[in-house]
C-alpha cells in the first residue's frame, strides 16, 4: 500500500561537488521509501538558471505515478 506523496530537495555529494534532486517520498507498505527522484544540478546550476530572464519558470511540473499499474492490478 503506497500512501500519499511529499516532497523535499536533497543533496548528495559525489566526490567533492554536491548535486541537489527534487525528491518525492511515500510510505511504502510501512516503510519510507524515495518513490520518485527529479536532477536539478549544482548549487551553481541551480542559480545561474534562477537568475537567468530568459529562462522559464515553470507553473507545474509533472509527476509519475510509480507503481500505480501493480497496485491497481
Amino acid at each position: 500500500m503506497v500512501l500519499p506523496c511529499m516532497a523535499s530537495i536533497i543533496k548528495k555529494k559525489k566526490g567533492n561537488t554536491l548535486y541537489y534532486y527534487v525528491v518525492e517520498s511515500a510510505r511504502v507498505d510501512g516503510k519510507p521509501r524515495i518513490v520518485h527522484q527529479t536532477y536539478l544540478g549544482t548549487a551553481e546550476g541551480v542559480a545561474r538558471l534562477v537568475q537567468d530572464s530568459g529562462a522559464p519558470v515553470p507553473l507545474a511540473a509533472p509527476t509519475v505515478e510509480f507503481g500505480l499499474p501493480a497496485a491497481q492490478w
